[in-house]
């Protein structure tokens, strides 16, 4: 799974500009730390 998100990311880091890709992986981290914090709740 990881590892898609990676391939995703540098897709669309070739896809779009470095402010967009930014603004995505913020997001994703994000999203990936709100679902480890609450697994381990």
């Amino acid at each position: 799974l990881y590892q898609k998100l990676v391939n995703y990311s540098q897709t669309l880091f070739l896809m779009h500009n470095n402010n967009l890709k930014i603004y995505l992986m913020l997001f994703v981290f994000w999203i990936l730390i709100l679902m480890n914090f609450l697994l381990f709740i």
